[in-house]
């Protein structure tokens, strides 16, 4: 799932991949806490725009393990990605 702060074309840019996305806004789970939810994607960057976001998170997808990412909150920072296991 992809955090309301996501642009929206994002998915469609990554749609070759083997990965089903969705956007918080579009299931009704805008405003919810980024605790929250499982699985959310969150960039710390701005401007959060496709085409700065689409690159780095297609090769993190491409280079980690699923298993990996499962149940994780992944933050985007300007130069890396943190992984973090929730609770």
């Amino acid at each position: 799932m992809l955090d309301e702060c996501m642009p929206y074309p994002l998915i469609e840019r990554l749609a070759d991949l083997p990965h089903l996305f969705e956007h918080a806004a579009r299931i009704g789970l805008a405003g919810l806490a980024n605790g929250d939810s499982l699985g959310i994607i969150f960039v710390r960057i701005a401007p959060c725009v496709t085409d700065l976001v689409a690159p780095p998170l297609r090769a993190l997808l491409t280079s980690e393990p699923q298993e990996k990412l499962i149940g994780r909150r992944i933050v985007r920072r300007r130069e890396d990605w943190e992984i973090i296991r929730i609770r």
